[in-house]
């Protein structure tokens, strides 16, 4: 009887990673607002009743989309010398997916329903552990800064896309300025008594 109860465990973890899938794309591509339940239900080939079984609600489809995301911990793997041009480079480097994560909350901004879904996900995903992996002075500041960055560029590279961010010609001025603004924010300010020093020796030179 073991069996039996086996395989329709695994596939009901197959049908909910299905419909995960599925509505990542459409929150993607169309939005919160114009991606239905039906829509997510027939992308999956599955009665829209038990997208409701197993996530509720649309509104905890999205959370549970989002947070099936990778987080901000898997960009720690990079060395902090090198992190700016690195995650560029992979960011880049990469066609820009069906189902993406970052414009999935980029299009959410938008939306009075699940901005504090996305909010709250954002914060909790990237914004913290990122704080955290940076350490001070003003992590928090630098951690929300970065991705206030990084998503601006990826507004303009996948939601409203400029030559300038998605033409290969230009494409390495852009990497290159993009991986040294991050690069900064990671590096942190330079201590007072490096400035203090930098500034004695620069009025020196003037004498």
């Amino acid at each position: 009887m073991s069996k039996p109860r086996a395989t329709r465990s695994r596939d009901a973890e197959k049908t909910r990673a299905d419909i995960l899938r599925a509505a990542r794309v459409l929150f993607t591509t169309r939005g919160y607002t114009q991606a239905g339940v039906r829509d997510i239900a027939a992308k999956v080939g599955v009665d829209p009743a038990l997208v409701m079984r197993y996530f509720v609600s649309k509104k905890d489809l999205f959370r549970a989309a989002l947070e099936s995301e990778p987080s901000a911990t898997e960009w720690f793997r990079i060395p902090k010398s090198r992190f700016g041009a690195d995650l560029v480079s992979h960011l880049f480097g990469k066609p820009l997916a069906e189902a993406d994560g970052l414009a999935m909350l980029l299009r959410a901004a938008g939306d009075d329903e699940v901005r504090d879904i996305a909010t709250n996900v954002v914060q909790a995903r990237f914004i913290q552990p990122l704080a955290q992996w940076l350490g001070p002075p003003s992590a928090q500041a630098r951690a929300s800064l970065f991705f206030a960055l990084l998503s601006g560029v990826w507004t303009y590279r996948r939601l409203i896309p400029l030559r300038a961010l998605t033409a290969r010609a230009d494409a390495r001025g852009v990497t290159t300025q993009l991986a040294a603004m991050l690069q900064r924010l990671v590096d942190g300010p330079p201590s007072r008594r490096r400035f203090k020093s930098t500034t004695v020796d620069r009025r020196t030179a003037r004498r």
